[in-house]
This record gives structure tokens, C-alpha cells and sequence, in this order.
């Protein structure tokens, strides 16, 4: 009769386990950018594929626009770094806007300016965004 109980806890702690892992990790990629680095590996084949005339001119922006309008044919990889991205974003937006666009809104695309112009301006976000931002450095 032990055995048959353990057996039945067995089949509940599994999925329960699979479930705390997969939320833990969707909280854990919830705000965190992708590096430069990671999204360069990540997308490298498909910026090749969908587009290219843009990386060779290095207009980071429009390489940006294409693998969203390329989104279907990208790899998984890809997309996962880009949804990332735009979760990160879309939480900065909600604790630093308007402030953050007004002054750092001109390098959005280029992460190296952008991280400048945030250390510039640091003392002038909010409270919260200050915040959010030291949580996401």
C-alpha cells in the first residue's frame, strides 16, 4: 500500500515540478535584455537569410524592422531573443516612460549608447524606474 501511494505522489510531483520550473524561468527572462552578443549569435543565420543589405551597411535599426517583418520565417532562437527584447522593453516603457524616452529615446536600437545615456540621466528617473533599472542592469 506505500508503494501505491508513493507511486500517486510521483505522478503529482512531476508535473508540479515542470510547472515551477517553467514559471521560475518565465520570471527569470521576464525583464532581463538579451546581450548584444546573445542576440547577434541567436540571429546571425536568419539576418543573413531575411537580411542582409541591412547588416552590411550596419544600420542596426533597420535590421531590427526586418526580423520583425521576417518573424515567421525566423528561427527559434531568434524569436526568443527578439520576444525577450520586447518584454524588456515593454517593462521599461511601463516604469520609466515618459521621462526615459524623452532623454535616452534617440538610441533606442543601439544598447551601448542607450546604457550611456541611462548612467548620464540616471538621477533624473523616478524612484521606480530607478528600481527597475538596478534590477536589470
Amino acid at each position: 500500500m506505500n508503494h501505491s501511494i508513493t507511486l500517486e505522489f510521483n505522478k503529482i510531483k512531476f508535473p508540479f515540478l515542470i510547472l515551477l520550473l517553467t514559471i521560475q524561468t518565465a520570471m527569470s527572462l521576464q525583464a532581463k535584455p538579451p546581450s548584444e552578443e546573445e542576440a547577434q549569435k541567436a540571429c546571425r543565420s536568419d539576418v543573413l537569410a531575411h537580411c542582409k543589405t541591412e547588416a552590411i551597411f550596419g544600420q542596426k535599426k533597420k535590421v531590427q524592422v526586418c526580423l520583425r517583418e521576417n518573424n515567421s520565417k525566423l528561427s527559434t532562437e531568434c524569436k526568443n531573443v527578439l520576444s525577450r527584447g520586447d518584454a524588456f522593453k515593454s517593462e521599461m516603457k511601463t516604469n520609466c516612460d515618459p521621462i526615459h524616452s524623452k532623454l535616452c529615446g534617440e538610441f533606442e536600437g543601439d544598447q551601448n549608447a542607450m546604457r550611456e545615456c541611462i548612467k548620464r540621466n540616471y538621477s533624473k528617473f523616478s524612484p521606480g524606474c530607478r528600481e527597475f533599472l538596478k534590477k536589470n542592469k
